[in-house]
Parts: structure tokens; sequence; C-alpha cells
């Protein structure tokens, strides 16, 4: 009888051929993370692009460019105001604007999340503190802060009336006030901004900024989320904008210390992603000298062109 021999794997075989699955694997993965990452940042930079778009048709509706936030009232953020550019006219009709206070807006707005004011390549979807209230992850700018050597001393802040700050509240460190309010940007709290205020041009002055990062650069855990509805609170308190005080991907949240200098950032290594006054977006390089971002920060601070590249 002739016996039949039986094909199969040696051991050793065995071991190699999983040693080469697990380098193919190892070389395969980080380039699907980094394709849905390219695909994470384009989705981003469209959604800015959206808000750009939107900004525009409401300043030719309007002639002025949205408030950064209600003072009174209904203290909501220029998120709301620009939803029926966005395509959200129906969830527009159904705000009361008479009703006081933002909070009061939080069964029509907060619970809703609109896809065009978050970034998916964070995980900071809610207000901290919260699991139904959603946040936003683009920032109005409120104008620059005199916080380095050589840029113009008209770098000036006001307080929620519009007069001048405090001594000292619109320095670096800042005070428990938050930090001031910056006077010098696209969204401000005490005014609307037309076009013809810009007098650096559009193209060369920041809109809206990201903050959708979950660590900063020192490993601090990224906080301050708020709701996305959410606009003046107090007299210091402005949630949709910030000044521009510190370097992109720098600086966390301090309670009732800092609010109003949280830094731009995100996800996307190397820095963050930003509008320009003209609807251009930017990826803006967290290493960005200092002088150059606070000079594009401001609309009307004279300095010289920035020339930066866009998209």
């Amino acid at each position: 009888m002739k016996l039949r021999r039986r094909v199969g794997f040696t051991l050793i075989e065995l071991l190699v051929v999983i040693a080469i699955i697990a380098v193919l694997v190892a070389l395969l993965l980080p380039a699907v993370q980094q394709a849905r990452e390219s695909a994470r940042r384009s989705q981003c930079k469209n959604n800015l692009k959206q808000i750009g778009v939107a900004m525009h048709d409401y300043l030719e509706t309007y002639t002025t460019f949205p408030p950064a936030g209600v003072r009174g009232g209904n203290q909501l953020s220029w998120h709301v105001m620009i939803l029926p550019q966005i395509d959200y006219l129906n969830l527009f009709q159904q705000i009361d604007f008479n009703l006081a206070g933002y909070a009061s807006h939080d069964a029509v707005l907060g619970v809703k999340k609109i896809p065009a004011f978050f970034c998916p390549s964070s995980n900071k979807e809610f207000e901290n503190g919260s699991t139904t209230l959603y946040t936003t992850h683009y920032y109005g700018n409120r104008g620059p802060k005199n916080v380095v050597a050589g840029v113009p001393a008209t770098y000036t802040c006001t307080n929620y009336l519009g007069a001048a700050a405090a001594a000292g509240e619109c320095t670096n460190p800042p005070t428990a006030a938050h930090g001031g309010y910056s006077s010098h940007g696209m969204l401000c709290p005490t005014a609307r901004v037309r076009d013809r205020d810009v007098t650096d041009g559009l193209s060369n002055t920041l809109f809206v900024g990201e903050i959708s990062n979950h660590k900063t650069l020192s490993g601090a855990d990224m906080v301050g989320y708020r709701k996305w509805h959410r606009g003046f609170a107090n007299a210091t308190d402005c949630a949709p904008v910030k000044n521009v005080a510190q370097p992109i991907n720098s600086t966390t949240y301090i309670p009732v210390i800092n609010f109003n200098d949280i830094s731009f950032g995100s996800n996307h290594v190397g820095g963050t992603q930003v509008l320009m006054g003209d609807g251009v977006t930017r990826f803006m390089s967290e290493n960005i000298d200092m002088s150059v971002l606070l000079s594009i920060a401001s609309r009307n601070g004279e300095e010289a062109t920035t020339n930066l590249e866009g998209d």
C-alpha cells in the first residue's frame, strides 16, 4: 500500500509568513490613517469655506458682517446669525429671538449638531460638562493683543461697553476679567464690522480660526469649549470669538483667567486651519512668527502685507 505524502507548512515557514503579514500591516496602517486624516482635513477646510461664503452672503444682505454675539437679550452667537446662509433656514425660523439669555435656546439650538461647525478630526463634540449640548470648532478673530515687542501700540482693548479697557485688562498675562477684548478684529463684541473697515485688506486679515484640539503642545487637556449658540454671557465673556494673543496650539483654558485668549489650534499635525476675510482658507503653521500672526489678526493696523499663500 502506497502512503500519501501530506503537504503543509513547517512551523518555520508559518512563522515567516506571519512575520511578513505583520510587516505589511505595519506599513499599511499609517498610510490608511494618513489618507483618512487627509480627508478629514479637507472636510474641515470645506467647512471654513462654507462659513466664508455665508459671512459674505450676510454682508451682502445686511451691509455688515454679523456681530460676535448679541449683548443682552437673547445673547446668541454669530453662528446663529448665519444659519440661513448655510442652509439651516428652517432651524433659524424656529428661534424665538425674544427669549432672554443663551441658555433659554438650548432646547432648540444647543441639542442640534451643525456639521459645518465641526472639524471631523476632533472628538470634542459637546460643551464641557455636557453630553447633550453641542459645541463648535470655529471661532471668530476678535483681534490682536499687545503681547510681543514690536507690535503697534494701536492694538488696544475695550471693555463690554466699548470704552477703554481698565488698566491691565488687555495685557499679558491676562487678568481675572478673562483677558479683555481686543477691538481690532473681524468679529468684535462691541461693533459690527463692514468690509470698508478692513483697511488692511480682506485677504490679509484673519476672519475665523479653528479650535478643535484635544491637547496643547505642553500636553495639557484642551478645555474651554462652550455651546455653539452662546454669544455674550456677561461683561467679560463672549464665547464665539477669541483674541489673538498666544501662539497656535499653545494655550489651554485657565478658568476665570484667559477664556478670551485661548489659542487657535487643531489636531491637524503642525498647525490649524483658518479662514481669511476674502473667503480663502489657509493652513497656518504653529511655528508662524508671532508678530506676523498679530499683524494678520488686525483689520486696521496698517502693517506690511504678509503675502501668505492660501487655497
